[in-house]
């Protein structure tokens, strides 16, 4: 039997195929609990639960690491090398318009988690405070310490990766941010560490973000 596949289907076909991408994974290390993947040619440490693009670690020992890509489960060991398929960067642009404080604010998510955004192109970083952190589950790097300029004055701050941020249709992934141990800033700061990695247009008291 002959299917033909019309100029709407074509597009609506060659899209589905350009979602997703192959990408080239191999197990360089195991331990409990965690996991060194390369991914592409980047090496990267992930923990048990934790998720980078579309793989996720469900479990973890000295023999094996069980991944989930997308829906599909595979057990591996140390060596193996795999093809997974990951969603390509979509084209989603989110539109932020500034509030009565001539501000930019958004909504998003850190980590899954829901969290409210200042968008501030002045912070070389994303930044929070120490209660802001807690609230978001994360974990703080007792060794990894800095000082930080605040308006209050000089801070110490913990330097931290966070697995995701996301905006709209829009995710980044580990990316730089800083937690400063006190009160400041009263928001979570959309910072360069996060715009840097987006394409971001100013128009019109308008802020466009999309997807490099």
């Amino acid at each position: 039997m002959k299917v033909k596949i019309g100029i709407l289907g074509f597009c609506c076909l060659m899209g589905i195929l350009s979602a997703v991408q192959a990408s080239e994974v191999k197990v360089l290390g195991l331990f409990s609990g965690k996991v060194l993947l390369q991914i592409d040619g980047q090496s990267k440490v992930l923990m048990v639960g934790e998720k980078y693009k579309d793989i996720e670690i469900i479990s973890a020992d000295s023999k094996h690491c069980v991944i989930k890509n997308n829906d599909q489960v595979q057990t591996l060991s140390l060596s193996s090398d795999v093809n997974v398929q990951m969603k390509a960067p979509n084209d989603s642009i989110v539109k932020i318009r500034k509030d009565d404080q001539g501000m930019y604010r958004v909504a998003g998510k850190i980590n899954e988690h829901n969290v409210k955004f200042l968008v501030d192109t002045g912070a070389t970083q994303m930044a929070m405070s120490l209660s802001q952190a807690h609230t978001l589950r994360i974990d703080l790097p007792r060794d990894n310490t800095i000082q930080v300029e605040t308006a209050s004055g000089k801070a110490q701050a913990y330097q931290i990766n966070l697995r995701s941020v996301k905006i709209g249709d829009i995710v980044v992934y580990d990316v730089p941010a800083v937690v400063v141990d006190g009160d400041a800033p009263a928001e979570v700061l959309l910072g360069m560490s996060f715009l840097k990695r987006v394409e971001m247009k100013d128009q019109n008291s308008v802020l466009e973000l999309k997807h490099k």
